[in-house]
């Protein structure tokens, strides 16, 4: 089967499925890559090695095409029933960099950077139980119970601790359904999104991913440097794989080893030079 024929049909079962631009997009990007190498469509993954593992392309950038290559052949050899290339295309390494997170005194900083109770509720709610932007987004005052909230997000509803300082500052804001509110009325998740902007814009935090998923990055590892059980984090972060939580376990363990160099009895008492 031609290559081109093959990007063709399936390009017109994704805009069958009315997909986002930007994911068209990137399926037209692979399949270039595709096409510039093969005319015949390939149908073992020892041809497709030269395509996915291009040296001019970035390590992540080989991912997306890896994956976006497979889920293009899942399609083709159901609907041509031609083989499928990539069953035996092994995954690419992953490039794992730690997130960012604040330090106390950036907390601080950002903190006092609030000038009202729905900035301050909005860095509380997150800090406290370490909620995704979109959750934070969809809570109301009907989600708010005795020492918890509930929250639905992308890993389905979910019921988070909640400190009680932080749950009288969210019941004092907005209106009596409404937890995040504005003079037009509920605020979406593009305009809390923008508000987190703006206040960390006026914090003068600088660096990388300034934004809720910062503070979501902040609480987890904060939650690890004081001890807690990373079974238990697991369920109020909504991680469906333990591995994800595990990050914030080794960003804990980055603070434990600098406490050791400091404080280790062969580093106070110089007992070896």
């Amino acid at each position: 089967m031609r290559t081109a024929k093959a990007a063709a049909a399936f390009l017109v079962y994704c805009q069958y499925r009315d997909l986002r631009p930007k994911t068209m997009e990137a399926y037209r990007w692979a399949l270039r890559h595709l096409e510039s190498h093969w005319e015949d469509l390939p149908e073992n993954y020892r041809q497709l090695l030269p395509v996915v593992g291009n040296p001019r392309l970035a390590l992540e950038s080989r991912r997306d095409l890896r994956r976006l290559l497979c889920r293009f052949y899942w399609w083709i050899a159901g609907e041509y029933k031609v083989p499928n290339a990539t069953l035996e295309l092994e995954p690419l390494p992953r490039k794992k960099l730690l997130p960012r997170v604040l330090t106390p005194a950036e907390v601080t900083t950002l903190w006092a950077s609030c000038t009202t109770d729905r900035e301050h509720g909005m860095v509380a709610v997150i800090l406290d139980c370490g909620a995704r932007l979109g959750e934070v987004a969809g809570m109301v005052k009907g989600d708010l119970g005795p020492g918890y909230v509930r929250v639905s997000g992308k890993t389905g509803e979910r019921q988070v601790p909640l400190s009680p300082s932080v749950q009288e500052l969210l019941q004092r804001l907005g209106d009596g359904q409404y937890i995040w509110t504005h003079g037009k009325g509920a605020l979406t998740r593009n305009g809390l999104q923008r508000a987190y902007q703006t206040l960390f814009k006026r914090s003068g935090l600088t660096g990388r991913k300034l934004g809720p998923h910062l503070l979501r990055h902040t609480f987890g590892t904060f939650y690890c440097r004081a001890g807690g059980n990373v079974r238990i984090l697991q369920e109020i972060m909504g991680h469906q794989d333990l591995e994800t939580t595990m990050i914030y376990v080794n960003l804990a363990g980055r603070d434990v080893a600098v406490d050791h160099a400091r404080f280790s009895p062969i580093t106070t008492l110089e007992l070896v030079a």
